[in-house]
């Protein structure tokens, strides 16, 4: 330190010009107090060694020192104001006595594992200081708070001397590396304070469960046999959790791990407590993360005040390489080789060996990461609830699956029922294939203990074709009375009825379709199984078609006539319709044209039915044509050639016989019929060929005799 000291009184002084109203710098050292005279003086390349705003809180002042790439291995910066070019250190002297030798000082780091190294002296003779080591293993990036203990003074100083006045302090980061190794670094550094940090500097001890999350907590770990790059970092599967990281190097010893403990003046502090074994409960779990699979991972409990006390056992990584697994460590079962657990024993320290048995040579480097160091066994994360069997019906929409957890639990979804790699994401099953398709969820605790995997089997019915139906369009005519309409199905299966073609609410019966207004309209229908798969929806087009305007038809010139007499029946029907007569209701058969002709062979009632296009028809007025009533014999033709036809007007009811009787010019009969004459002019069909030309006389008589009318007829060959 010799060389250390000559340079002090060499150092280039940068003054700093108090105010009259500021007082002089004391413990503890906060550089926030506005009415302090604060000060840094940097030496040995570390000059730029300053007080500002702390980088990771606004609102707080902190003391800045730069390490550049050319300083010296001893560089540092010295905790004084500097007035009138005199380093004026602390008001009073550090309260140092037989039992309180510490000092305690939060540090920021940009990388771990390097010794910070606090020196004090008296400010008036620098021949008369006393220097002390630990070591910063905070995460890279991040604040520690150091304890120095100047009890235990550094290698090669000299040793705390009671009787001496020490005043000012002086602190160097990263002591015995130099800039040109290190590389230029900038550090932070706030909160000198005289005593003991109780753990940490205001951080309270490390004990279990060990969570690395805890900003309360002086976390801490120590790397061993290659493995010295153990840090608490940030989970790099989780961005807002910490965690424990080791990286075992490619020249890392079989036996390399990390110590989980702080070090507080270069002690490890290990728990705060005791691990609480008993002869029942003798386990401890951890969430591990490895980049290969089935490695063994050993643990190491001890008695931080005597290694000889421990015991160690081993368990396997059995996760999927690059996840994270919770593993149980049963220290009933200690590790072939070690030493059997004593209850007597106090164990308050653990080491992790991550696949323990391997060099580095052998398994490359690897780094590893493990959380939530705790005593006891693993917790039993219960399996989620589901539903099973899930039931689609083929080409259908489906969901994506569901369970239900824990509050603060996950679920992990796999398609096998062990192995493979478990998703967050919930799957849609697919409904393109008849059958079943197993599905396994697990749900995972916060602890990051996962459940075993529940069965959820997707079963995916056939779905049948849509019904046949006929073909369509149904015509109906407007205002026809419609039927019930029809589909065939399989049978077994129900047929349901729609006015939609999708969505709606299905009816069991037929719908009877409406014919009240002109158009076309759908139905649908499906057909659904015993399954209650629903098929496609099959189209029946109902078409109402409009009818003819009725028509009017009217005899010309009247309607009565008698023998010898017609009458025509004319419409007033309208073109592109085809047209039916009818007499008395029976179809004159050929009878097409707009007119119909009537004689006394033909008279009745009379009709007439347009038919449209499309089938539909209306039907005319009815026309009744009689026959006019005349007491007298109609002979036609007459004269003749001896046949001939006699017509008398009778009632349509009458059916009492009647006689005709014709006889010649001599008087002679020579014709005689009984006739039933039922109609106006019922027709009598006479045939005298045989008889001789000349006039003959025609009667008419009852069947009692009496004469009804006589008339005359000519008969001529």
């Amino acid at each position: 330190m010799r060389k250390l000291i000559l340079l002090f009184f060499s150092l280039f002084l940068i003054s700093v010009s108090p105010s009259f109203a500021q007082t002089q710098m004391n413990l503890p050292v906060t550089f926030d107090d506005a009415t302090v005279n604060y000060g840094l003086v940097g030496f040995g390349g570390a000059e730029q060694a300053t007080v500002e705003t702390d980088p990771t809180q606004p609102t707080n002042k902190v003391g800045k020192v730069i390490k550049t790439s050319t300083a010296e291995l001893w560089a540092g910066a010295t905790i004084t104001a500097v007035v009138a070019n005199v380093q004026t250190g602390f008001a009073t002297n550090i309260p140092f006595t037989a039992s309180e030798q510490k000092m305690n000082i939060r540090v920021w780091s940009p990388h771990t594992n390097i010794p910070i190294r606090l020196k004090v002296e008296d400010k008036t003779d620098p021949t008369k200081s006393v220097e002390t080591e630990t070591m910063f293993t905070g995460t890279a990036g991040s604040w520690q708070t150091l304890e120095f203990n100047f009890a235990n003074q550094a290698t090669g100083t000299a040793a705390i001397n009671l009787s001496f006045s020490y005043n000012k302090a002086s602190i160097f980061f990263n002591f015995g590396t130099t800039g040109a190794v290190a590389g230029e670094r900038t550090y932070y550094f706030d909160d000198v304070k005289f005593g003991a940090a109780g753990g940490g500097g205001g951080l309270t001890q490390m004990n279990l469960p060990v969570t690395f999350d805890d900003a309360t907590v002086n976390y801490g770990l120590v790397g061993f046999g290659g493995a010295e790059q153990a840090t608490v970092e940030t989970d790099p599967t989780q961005p807002t959790n910490k965690v424990g990281k080791v990286i075992k190097t490619s020249t890392a010893e079989l036996w390399a791990g990390a110590t989980i403990t702080a070090v507080v003046a270069n002690v490890q502090t290990g728990f705060a407590t005791n691990i609480p074994f008993t002869a029942s409960e003798q386990k401890m779990n951890i969430r591990v993360w490895s980049p290969h699979t089935n490695i063994p991972i050993r643990l190491k409990v001890e008695d931080k005040t005597d290694p000889t006390k421990s015991v160690e056992t081993e368990t396997m990584f059995t996760g999927t390489a690059g996840s994270w697994q919770t593993l149980e460590f049963n220290f009933a079962n200690q590790a072939t080789g070690t030493a059997a657990i004593n209850l007597s024993f106090s164990y308050n320290k653990a080491s992790i060996f991550f696949n323990f048995g391997t060099t580095g040579a052998v398994a490359g480097e690897r780094t590893y990461y493990f959380d939530d160091v705790k005593f006891g066994a693993i917790p039993v994360t219960p399996p989620p609830v589901v539903t099973t069997p899930v039931t689609y019906c083929q080409f259908a929409l489906a969901s994506s699956l569901t369970a239900t957890t824990l509050p603060g639990n996950t679920l992990r979804w796999y398609t096998v029922p062990t192995g493979g790699t478990g998703s967050t994401t919930a799957p849609t099953p697919s409904t393109a294939t008849i059958g079943t398709t197993n599905y396994y969820v697990s749900q995972m605790s916060a602890a990051m203990i996962e459940s075993i995997r529940v069965l959820i089997a997707v079963t995916v019915n056939p779905t049948p074709a849509a019904p046949t139906v006929a073909s369509t369009p149904i015509n109906y005519c407007l205002n026809a009375t419609a039927q019930a309409l029809t589909a065939q199905g399989v049978s077994g299966n129900t047929l349901k009825w729609y006015t939609v073609s999708t969505g709606g609410t299905g009816n069991l019966s037929a719908p009877v379709p409406a014919t009240n207004l002109v158009g076309n309209r759908s139905y649908y229908v499906s057909q659904t199984n015993t399954l209650g798969c629903e098929s496609q929806r099959s189209e029946i087009v109902v078409s109402t078609k409009t009818i003819p305007a009725t028509p009017f038809i009217v005899a010309v010139p009247n309607n009565t006539l008698q023998p010898g007499e017609t009458v025509t029946i004319t419409t007033t029907a309208s073109a592109g319709n085809s047209i039916e007569w009818y007499r008395d209701g029976i179809l004159l058969t050929g009878q097409t044209s707009n007119s119909v002709v009537v004689d006394v062979d033909r008279l009745g009632t009379y009709s007439l039915k347009l038919t449209s296009i499309d089938g539909c028809t209306s039907t005319s007025n009815n026309v009744v044509v009689s026959g006019v009533e005349r007491k007298k014999l109609f002979i036609y033709p007459n004269p003749s050639s001896g046949q001939f036809q006699v017509r008398y007007y009778s009632d349509v009811n009458n059916l009492s016989p009647r006689r005709l009787a014709i006889y010649n010019a001599a008087g002679k009969l020579v014709y005689s019929s009984l006739n039933i004459m039922s109609g106006a002019y019922t027709p009598i069909n006479v045939d005298l060929r045989r008889n001789g030309n000349g006039v003959y006389i025609v009667h008419l008589m009852e069947n009692n005799g009496t004469v009804i009318d006589t008339e005359r007829v000519m008969i001529s060959h």
